[in-house]
């Protein structure tokens, strides 16, 4: 059963309560979970517009929640640049944080694309200015200080992940928790390695727009299970109708938990590249409580009205951080031209966070909260 309210609850869940709170200003996403017991799990980044700060370490304070003692997991789904600013800011802060990424984003073949793309200094650098890169490059910065300050750091807690890695277990009489990723594949791994190594400019050659990657097959899909409730979170996956690529290999996947989530986070906002029926059918209970984050501006702002209706025909409970309406001011033909001759990407200013608040201590009653522009669908 739901209960539904437009006001989030700022007391600390209980040692045996569970949070779920899905955060979205427009340009960015990020997940907090609370595991129980004063322990939380962060999925990604975003700013607060307003404060430029992270909003999951912001959110956490507020509530009476020190992220340097209690978030006991940072996992960083991809690199796009809507899912990991801020990060570097939570590294820094939370330095006995285990960090967790795709196993392709520490190996030479990123590092070297950081380098020419970023105008960081962690290898010789081109100068660039590309805000994806830029991030990542400061997390790896990040991670480099922490490492000097102790060597050990990196083994007890930098972790590349690949489908089917534990990521966090807790089992006691009270208390069944399992974490594990469901991807990236192995075929992705070697894939985005190449991707990488494709994507260095040649010499001389001093772009400063990084080629656009086709699809997303490198995130991280994380399945969690706390006691009977199980949720996908399923980042911005995308599918890609290879075997052993996207979301069909994790639905053929002999390895994966064959247990049906009551909770999706919709992958890549909604988008129908991020859409597969076998996921829906054989991973998904019959009607759960969806998820979903906008995205609103570069080359086009989802969910579409087409997805929210694809998405509300499987299953009508639907919640989601803001639903894009916005629409770029008309100029005169002279400013556009202008504008497009030297600026990458526009998007709508928008203050404004959304904010999805789950919490649950038995799963057959769910408390959902949403803060506005958040709402249910």
């Amino acid at each position: 059963m739901l209960h539904s309210s437009k006001k989030i609850n700022k007391i600390p869940p209980g040692p045996n309560e569970f949070e779920i709170s899905l955060f979205g200003p427009g340009v960015g996403e990020c997940i907090v979970l609370h595991l129980g017991k004063g322990k939380w799990l962060i999925v990604d980044s975003c700013l607060n517009p307003k404060t430029k700060k992270p909003i999951s370490t912001e959110y956490l304070k507020s509530i009476g929640v020190t992220p340097a003692e209690s978030v006991e997991v940072l996992v960083i789904t991809h690199w796009h640049s809507d899912h990991i600013r801020g990060a570097a800011q939570i590294v820094s802060e939370c330095s006995e944080t285990r960090v967790c990424y795709p196993a392709a984003l520490l190996e030479n073949e990123f590092l070297s694309f950081l380098s020419a793309y970023s105008g960081s200094d962690i290898t010789p650098i081109l100068d660039k200015n590309t805000s994806a890169t830029k991030e990542f490059a400061s997390i790896v910065v990040t991670l480099k200080k922490h490492i000097e300050a102790n060597p050990d750091y990196k083994y007890d807690y930098l972790s590349p992940i690949m489908k089917d890695t534990l990521i966090f277990e807790e089992i006691n009489d009270d208390l069944e928790i399992n974490i594990r990723a469901l991807s990236p594949s192995s075929k992705s791994y070697h894939d985005a390695l190449q991707l990488f190594a494709s994507l260095l400019p040649k010499a001389k050659d001093l772009r400063n727009i990084i080629p656009a990657p086709k699809q997303n097959d490198n995130a991280i899909v994380l399945w969690v299970q706390i006691n009977d409730i199980c949720l996908l979170l399923g980042s911005d996956l995308e599918e890609t109708k290879e075997q052993r690529t996207g979301w069909t290999a994790i639905v053929n996947s002999k390895q994966r938990p064959q247990r049906k989530a009551s909770i999706f986070k919709i992958p890549h906002h909604g988008s129908e590249n991020g859409h597969s029926d076998d996921v829906w059918e054989k991973m998904v209970n019959t009607q759960p409580v969806c998820l979903l984050t906008s995205k609103i501006g570069g080359r086009g702002s989802i969910p579409k009205e087409s997805d929210i209706e694809r998405i509300k025909a499987i299953s009508p409970v639907l919640f989601c951080t803001k639903v894009p309406k916005g629409k770029k001011p008309k100029r005169e033909n002279t400013v556009e031209k202008m504008l497009k001759a030297t600026v990458k990407e526009r998007h709508i200013l928008d203050g404004e966070v959304g904010h999805i608040q789950l919490r649950f201590s038995d799963p057959s009653e769910i408390e959902v909260n949403c803060l506005p522009p958040a709402t249910s669908l």
